[in-house]
């Protein structure tokens, strides 16, 4: 790692207040932020700020970091629900026209891989339904090695909202 990269390293603990574990490290370079939390529910909410945060401080607007509140939310307490206690990494990185948010965590892709609302008054199931719904394009992927799966999202920023691969 490059000492300007290192120098960027944020080492969170909790006089920092930051809500990640003691120890972890958080990447905050000028377009993208990368942490890590462990699969706990009252980790969604440290998630959803720090990714809030990156956005605004982007000067996304109110509307795109609403989004990316929304999306990283369902993301990482489907993470939470898949790996209790795990660990969960969460990238978000600004590019031309989008913001590209990753989550990963050590659970194993859902067969068949296709998004199904639930019927009924179920009260769960219909967070990736909504992603689909907010995100430009979306998908889940097993990692090569077989540890773990990623879900990338990508949120349009602008006009146009050109989300290239």
């Amino acid at each position: 790692m490059s000492e300007r990269k290192r120098q960027k390293m944020i080492s969170a603990s909790a006089q920092d207040g930051v809500g990640v574990e003691p120890g972890t490290s958080i990447l905050a370079e000028a377009s993208r932020v990368c942490f890590r939390v462990v699969g706990r529910p009252e980790e969604v909410r440290t998630a959803r700020r720090l990714v809030a945060e990156a956005g605004e401080r982007w000067d996304l607007g109110e509307e795109v970091v609403e989004v990316l509140r929304l999306v990283v939310s369902e993301v990482v307490t489907n993470a939470v629900n898949a790996v209790p206690g795990g660990l969960i990494e969460v990238r978000v990185e600004r590019r031309e026209g989008c913001v590209v948010l990753e989550v990963w965590d050590e659970g194993e892709v859902m067969a068949g891989g296709e998004v199904r609302m639930p019927e009924g008054e179920v009260e769960s199931g219909r967070g990736l339904a909504m992603v689909g719904v907010l995100a430009a394009r979306w998908g889940v992927e097993a990692e090569p090695d077989g540890r773990g799966k990623r879900v990338v999202v990508h949120v349009g920023v602008g006009r146009g909202c050109f989300c290239g691969g």
